[in-house]
C-alpha cells in the first residue's frame, strides 16, 4: 500500500508524523518498504538489501458447493519471504517500523502482520534509542504471540538451518518468546533484552523478514520449520491429549461462561487447561501429543503449530469477534477444523456444542497425517 491511501486508513499515523524528526509533515513522510513484492522502493535502497528466503505459496481450502458435483475453493497467496538487511538505521522493535534518517522517511511495511494494527498509535517522536555494539547482525524479533511464532521464531530457524550466523533481540517483557528461544536455540546465540517500545540501532546490520499480509495467510514452510524443531523433542505429555485452552487467566477475550462452554468437552475427555501453568516445554510437549484441541480464540491456539500428527481443532467465538488465523493455520497443518459461532445465552451455546460433538461421534472420523499442503512441493511457486 502505498503513502497515499495511507491517510485514508491511518489518520492517527499521519497526525503523527507532525514531529520533531520529520519536521512539518508531508503526504510522502511515510513509505512502504517495497515497492511490489519484490522490488525495494528506490528511496531506501541504499540502506536496505533484501534477499529472497521463501517463494510465494498458493494455498486454498475446499467446500462442498451446491450439489455434490460442485466445489466452491477458495484460494489465497502468501507472497515471497524476504530477508532484509538495513544498515544505518532504525527499526522500531514493537511494530518492525524502520526510520532512515537519511532519507528522513519512515517505512511503513504495510504487508508485516501485527504492525498493521500497532503502527497507528506508535508515537514516531518517541525515538527511545537502544543501541548494539558490534559483532554480528541483529535479527530484531518485533513479533508477539501467536505472530511471534509463526512469523519471526519461524524465520528465525529457518535462517539457522540456512546456515545464517546472528544475535536476536526480542522485548525483554516477551517471557513466552524469550522461552521459545531458549527451547530452540542453541546457547551460543545470543539473545538481546531490550525493552518495549524501543528504536534499535545496531553497529552491524539489522535483519527482519517479511511479514504474511494479514497475519492469517503464513507461509507453509515456515510452519514446516517449526514443525521440524519441536520434533527432536522428547519426553511425556503433562496432560491428556485432548485439550480444551482456558482464558480464564486474562482480561482478553475471557468469558464468563467458559465453564459451562467447555462442560461438553470435559464430559468427553477433554483437560480443561491454563497454558499459563506450564513452562514452554510442557506445552510443546502437550500440543506434540495433542489429538483434539479446542477452546475460545486465542493465542494459546498458535501451539498447533508443534503438533506432529493430526488434530481435531474446535474453535469458540464471541458474537461480536471473528478472525480466521486458526481456521487457515489448521487447514496448512491439515488439521480438520470447526467453528462455533456462540450467542449471548451460555446454555444454549453448551447445548448447541453437545449436539455437535454428539453428531460428530456418531459419523466416521478419518484424519490423515501431515499436511496436503506442507507435504506437496507443487504449492510453492
Amino acid at each position: 500500500m502505498h503513502a497515499r491511501r495511507l491517510t485514508s486508513f491511518w489518520p492517527d499515523l499521519v497526525a503523527s508524523l507532525k514531529t520533531r524528526i520529520s519536521g512539518r509533515p508531508r503526504r510522502d513522510d511515510a513509505l512502504s518498504l517495497l515497492a511490489n513484492q519484490h522490488r525495494l522502493n528506490p528511496i531506501v535502497a541504499r540502506n536496505v538489501e533484501t534477499f529472497p528466503l521463501l517463494g510465494g505459496a498458493l494455498q486454498g481450502i475446499g467446500s462442498s458447493g451446491a450439489s455434490a458435483t460442485t466445489d466452491i475453493v477458495t484460494e489465497w497467496v502468501c507472497p515471497p519471504v524476504l530477508l532484509c538487511r538495513v544498515r544505518r538505521a532504525l527499526i522500531n522493535l514493537s511494530t518492525g517500523i524502520i526510520y532512515d534518517p537519511e532519507a528522513r522517511k519512515y517505512l511503513l511495511e504495510t504487508c508485516w502482520g501485527w504492525a498493521k494494527y500497532t503502527t497507528a498509535s506508535v508515537r514516531l517522536h518517541n525515538r527511545r534509542v537502544h543501541r548494539i555494539p558490534s559483532g554480528a547482525p541483529v535479527y530484531v524479533f518485533a513479533g508477539v504471540g501467536y505472530h511471534g511464532i509463526v512469523e519471526d521464531l519461524s524465520a528465525i530457524l529457518l535462517l539457522r538451518e540456512q546456515g545464517h550466523q546472528f544475535k536476536v533481540l526480542v522485548d525483554g517483557r516477551n517471557e513466552w518468546m524469550l522461552g521459545l528461544l531458549a527451547l530452540f536455540l542453541p546457547a551460543s546465540v545470543e539473545v538481546i533484552r531490550a525493552p518495549a517500545g524501543s528504536w534499535i540501532e545496531a553497529a552491524d546490520d539489522l535483519l527482519i523478514v517479511t511479514k504474511s499480509a494479514f497475519g492469517e495467510f503464513v507461509h507453509p514452510r515456515l510452519l514446516d520449520a517449526l514443525r521440524r524443531a519441536a520434533r527432536p523433542l522428547q519426553g511425556a505429555s503433562p496432560l491428556r491429549p485432548r485439550l480444551f485452552i482456558s482464558r480464564a487467566d486474562t482480561r482478553n477475550r475471557a468469558h464468563g461462561a467458559e465453564e459451562r462452554l467447555a462442560a461438553p468437552f470435559v464430559e468427553r475427555g477433554f483437560d480443561l487447561v491454563r497454558l499459563s501453568a506450564l513452562n514452554v516445554r510442557e506445552q510443546v510437549l502437550a500440543f506434540q501429543h495433542a489429538t483434539d484441541v479446542a477452546g475460545l480464540h486465542g493465542a494459546g491456539f498458535a501451539n498447533l503449530v508443534w503438533s506432529q500428527g493430526p488434530v481435531q481443532v474446535d474453535e469458540l467465538y464471541s458474537p461480536q469477534y471473528f478472525n480466521s488465523c486458526y481456521a487457515c493455520l489448521a487447514h496448512t497443518l491439515g488439521h480438520p477444523y470447526a467453528s462455533h459461532r456462540l450467542t449471548a445465552d451460555p446454555s444454549a451455546d453448551a447445548a448447541a456444542l453437545t449436539a455437535a460433538l454428539h453428531g460428530r461421534n456418531g459419523a466416521a472420523r478419518t484424519l490423515t497425517r501431515g499436511s496436503p499442503l506442507l507435504d506437496q512441493p507443487a504449492h510453492v511457486r
